[in-house]
């Protein structure tokens, strides 16, 4: 699955690379995340969302979305083992947790943040979140349920 930032919409490729089709996702979307449960979550960046497509022969089909905090969603990470998404506030210095709960997704915590987050991962294996910002060329490790401190 690629979003087409310009062109507002995602395309679903076949494993041999042919297209499946396209699906009109939000007003400004950025990144697009795979989930291990067959879901792809996309960061809406002017729509403060994110939205929820599951791909079938047919191509993407929308099944949920929901809104974030303020603050321009765009980096997004699935810990797919502890059932979360991630995704970075660039313009709020926040990062947003949710829980997946079947096709949507549950707001669950926020934490304040390097400046401009524009990136964020999770090693599946601890659970430990990596906010990447562009101020000061930062790092933040968060560790899951706990507040972080930013590191060189």
């Amino acid at each position: 699955m690629v979003v087409g930032v310009r062109g507002r919409k995602i395309e679903a490729y076949d494993p041999n690379g042919r297209p499946l089709g396209t699906a009109p996702v939000g007003v400004g979307p950025t990144h697009v995340r795979a989930s291990p449960a067959g879901l792809f979550y996309v960061t809406d960046t002017q729509g403060d969302a994110v939205i929820i497509f599951r791909v079938t022969r047919s191509g993407p089909r929308q099944v949920g979305d929901v809104g974030t905090e303020p603050g321009t969603p765009y980096g997004i990470a699935i810990d797919g083992r502890r059932g979360l998404v991630y995704v970075t506030l660039t313009a709020t210095n926040q990062l947003e947790s949710f829980r997946i709960k079947g096709n949507g997704l549950v707001p669950a915590q926020t934490w304040p943040t390097v400046r401009q987050p524009n990136d964020v991962a999770v090693d599946a294996a601890t659970g430990m979140v990596f906010v990447a910002g562009t101020g000061g060329s930062q790092l933040q490790l968060i560790g899951p349920g706990t507040p972080g401190s930013p590191v060189s």
